[in-house]
């Protein structure tokens, strides 16, 4: 009867919802498709079982198989039920709980509170025992910007000179 719906429906179509049987005493359905490939949905809607079948392995499966695999997804829903259930209440208790702590202090506050003070500490230290060297370093007259560059070069040549290059840079042959 399936075939004869999927054969009749025009490519790019799904077909309405068709009534098949019962199974269990819920009402087993079908629909077929031309959109992609040519497929068959066995549905129990009530039940929330689907399955799917392109046109070559409907055509090799047997209607007693599919039948079975139905009747397994019916058998599995208790289980299924039991499982879900288990999974709400568990939510349920996570969210009271979570609803309890709301507002209240956290447990490692203090600690981190503690912690964080101990960081400043060590911060503190380190920036005091890292100061630069300042004995190493060439004040620069930033009043020359406005002389012409040969003059500005000349200036910081002889500004160098002065300074008779505290580093060693002289006594390495280096010079402007």
């Amino acid at each position: 009867m399936l075939q004869e719906h999927l054969d009749a429906l025009p490519p790019g179509s799904t077909s309405p919802i068709i009534p098949v049987g019962a199974l269990g005493g819920l009402a087993v359905t079908a629909q077929v498709t031309t959109m992609i490939d040519d497929e068959i949905r066995v549905l129990i809607a009530d039940a929330k079982v689907e399955q799917r079948y392109t046109l070559g392995e409907w055509q090799a499966a047997d209607p007693a198989m599919i039948v079975t695999r139905l009747e397994r997804q019916l058998q599995r829903l208790p289980d299924v039920l039991a499982s879900t259930q288990t999974e709400v209440a568990a939510a349920a208790a996570e969210a009271a709980s979570a609803q309890e702590r709301i507002g209240q202090p956290w447990d490692h506050a203090e600690q981190l509170s503690s912690l964080r003070r101990r960081q400043q500490e060590i911060d503190e230290r380190l920036a005091a025992t890292v100061e630069p060297d300042r004995s190493t370093e060439v004040d620069i007259d930033l009043t020359v910007v406005d002389q012409p560059l040969d003059a500005a070069i000349e200036a910081a040549r002889q500004r160098l000179d002065a300074l008779e290059l505290r580093d060693g840079a002289r006594s390495a042959g280096l010079s402007l």
